[in-house]
């Protein structure tokens, strides 16, 4: 598959140079008309229409797959078994006999044009470059007291991080003097995976962790990706898709979600979080190794990261030292979008009730 994923941070400059500029073309394509060819790689297939071939991203796949039921379960089953070329034959009958219309969301973000979503055609575009610049206006006129951490776009999402500029909390562990900035994330997709929305983020300068408290909803900025079908019948999309009014609901929306988020109210309860932390400590009883392990298991951590974490883990054996290892680990894994979740996972920990903390202990003892 095509991958823009990979787990870089950017520059804010960068970030928005790129979303501004990602040459975003839609086309109409009728069901019937359109095909699946195996691409250079052994995963890897392209769409095809009208002249045009689109290689297509992980999630462009698997919405392609969607638009018939079970179908993604039995494309699973076939990669599974190495029988690309069954994949392709079964998903070519199914388009033939498909008498909907779909659209195919593209864009070239390093000089070849990709499919990024495969989607129905009253799907409402609702993208970045419509929204970022009035956010980043918003948080400019607070440049004292807030500095960019950068992000990514990734194939299903936009990431950008603000924080404070001077560190709301200092903590010593392990011996080591740590600055914890507070701030936000912002993240949207282009591809109907979601809304906008606003995330409570911690920074720790001292090895650049950031840790993301996802269940600490700031704002969301809440939007109809379904509107009425477009006329196009076949090939690029021209027609406005979303009225002007609309839009700019939707930005001053966003203006309001930022202007919340810089406000702070969240500031205190991401700090007492911060500093309980640091006083739960791991059971007397638990093994520690088994505990970081069973709590990796409960977040979601695959076996491969709950080994990583061990390794990354540096001896402090509190619930701060826990989410350290885990974002820690993060930073090396493949993709920016899996280092996002797990750093929300990571959140998840540093919320973690006493009761269910203790529980964990008890089983790794």
């Amino acid at each position: 598959m095509v991958a823009i994923n990979r787990n870089e941070v950017a520059g804010l400059d960068k970030v928005v140079a790129k979303l501004m500029s990602l040459d975003r073309e839609d086309y109409a394509v009728p069901s019937s008309d359109a095909m699946i060819l195996q691409g250079r790689e052994k995963n890897e297939f392209n769409m095809f229409s009208e002249g045009r071939e689109f290689p297509m991203t992980e999630y462009a796949k698997t919405q392609f797959n969607s638009r018939w039921p079970g179908f993604n379960t039995f494309a699973r089953t076939l990669e599974k078994s190495n029988d690309q070329d069954l994949y392709v034959d079964t998903a070519n009958q199914l388009l033939g006999r498909d008498d909907r219309k779909m659209v195919v969301r593209t864009m070239n973000p390093e000089g070849e044009r990709v499919a990024r979503a495969v989607v129905s055609d009253a799907f409402k575009p609702i993208d970045d470059h419509l929204l970022v610049p009035d956010m980043c206006e918003v948080i400019g006129d607070h440049a004292d007291e807030w500095r960019s951490l950068g992000g990514q776009i990734t194939d299903t999402n936009t990431f950008i991080r603000f924080i404070t500029r001077t560190p709301v909390l200092n903590i010593t562990t392990n011996g080591r003097i740590r600055n914890l900035h507070i701030g936000f994330q912002y993240k949207n997709s282009e591809v109907g995976r979601g809304f906008a929305e606003f995330s409570a983020f911690m920074f720790d300068s001292f090895c650049e962790n950031g840790c993301v408290f996802g269940s600490m909803n700031i704002a969301d900025v809440k939007y109809a990706h379904r509107g009425s079908r477009i006329n196009t019948t076949i090939g690029r999309i021209f027609e406005e898709r979303i009225k002007q009014q609309e839009l700019l609901n939707i930005k001053g929306a966003i203006v309001d979600a930022t202007r919340i988020a810089i406000q702070g109210a969240y500031v205190p309860e991401v700090k007492q979080l911060l500093e309980r932390s640091v006083n739960c400590e791991i059971p007397d009883e638990a093994s520690t190794d088994q505990f970081i392990k069973l709590i990796g298991k409960d977040i979601g951590l695959t076996e491969r990261e709950q080994e990583k974490t061990l390794v990354a883990f540096d001896g402090t054996e509190n619930m701060f030292g826990v989410q350290a290892a885990i974002t820690q680990m993060a930073q090396g894994v493949e993709s920016f979008e899996r280092r996002t979740e797990i750093e929300k996972a990571a959140g998840r920990v540093m919320q973690m009730p006493d009761k269910v903390w203790n529980a964990i202990g008890s089983l790794a003892a």
